[in-house]
């Protein structure tokens, strides 16, 4: 509704008004007395607005008095109070549009403040994603480089290794063990080499060789097994079931296998096994046959 007073518009359930503080008259009875006592106070109030408005903007008197006071006063508060309404109407009509404008100014605003947000944001993800794009592909180069320079250490490795196996090979074909002085096959007769006997530690078979570290192996064949059997020896390098005695020079080359009591289970057939370091090994094979002791020895 529209105040009475000043023209104002305001709520229809006001007891007040909120611009001119007069009673609206909702909720009680209309007091015309009071209606009037406000109505007079009303109007000196603006009168004497007017008055101090006058005064603080230098203009001058009335000429004509305080007839002319009143008559110019009444003729300006009806301006006033018309422009005041014009005013309060105009400003309570526009209020709500003006206060929706404004709102939908600040969710522009928002909106572009977020938007600009966003942009900042992807522009600083896309920044980083591309940051460690070239991290990892640096990275990758490293790991592949990496790998490269192993594979061409195993590949060297490899080389290498061939290359000895080939040196090996080489070395180990082009060495071979040579019997300068092969055992011969004799006849002997038990008891050969014993204490009692005038000779004795007598040589029955000799050998000779030529190799890179050699080591000498005297075996005898066993008919029953099929197999040759080492001749064992004790500390002294004696063979008590034989009979015999083995001595052995390898810086020489040179080894001998010689009576020292012959026994029967001697005779038979002996070989002497050379080999080397390199497990290369060369053989030479004799018999041991049996002869009276007065009966001269054959070959």
């Amino acid at each position: 509704m529209t105040c009475k007073f000043c023209g104002s518009t305001i709520d229809d359930n006001v007891v007040e008004c909120p611009y001119c503080g007069h009673k609206t008259g909702v909720g009680a009875p209309a007091d015309p007395a009071a209606e009037m006592t406000d109505k007079f106070a009303a109007q000196g109030t603006q009168d004497n607005k007017q008055a101090k408005g006058a005064k603080s903007s230098g203009k001058r008197s009335n000429p004509f008095g305080s007839i002319g006071s009143a008559i110019s006063g009444g003729l300006n508060k009806t301006k006033s109070g018309a422009s005041g309404a014009s005013k309060t109407r105009s400003s309570g009509s526009s209020r709500s549009p003006v206060s929706g404008n404004g709102l939908i100014a600040i969710g522009l605003v928002a909106c572009l403040l977020l938007c600009l947000i966003s942009i900042i944001s992807v522009a600083g993800m896309k920044k980083d994603l591309e940051n460690m794009n070239q991290e990892m592909l640096s990275l990758f180069y490293q790991i592949q480089n990496s790998t490269d320079k192993l594979q061409q250490q195993v590949n060297n490795l490899e080389a290498s290794i061939g290359n000895v196996s080939t040196t090996i090979t080489e070395q180990t074909t082009s060495r071979n063990i040579t019997i300068t002085k092969e055992p011969t096959s004799v006849a002997t007769y038990v008891g050969r080499g014993a204490a009692d006997d005038d000779a004795q530690n007598v040589p029955i078979f000799t050998v000779y060789a030529q190799g890179f570290e050699l080591k000498f192996a005297w075996q005898k064949y066993d008919d029953v097994s099929g197999e040759w059997i080492e001749v064992a020896l004790d500390n002294e390098s004696n063979n008590a079931v034989y009979g015999l005695h083995v001595y052995t020079d390898a810086s020489k080359g040179y080894s001998e296998l010689s009576a020292h009591g012959v026994t029967q289970a001697a005779y038979g057939t002996y070989r002497c096994q050379v080999a080397d370091s390199y497990g290369i090994k060369n053989t030479a094979s004799v018999l041991l046959t049996e002869r009276s002791k007065d009966e001269a020895p054959t070959t």
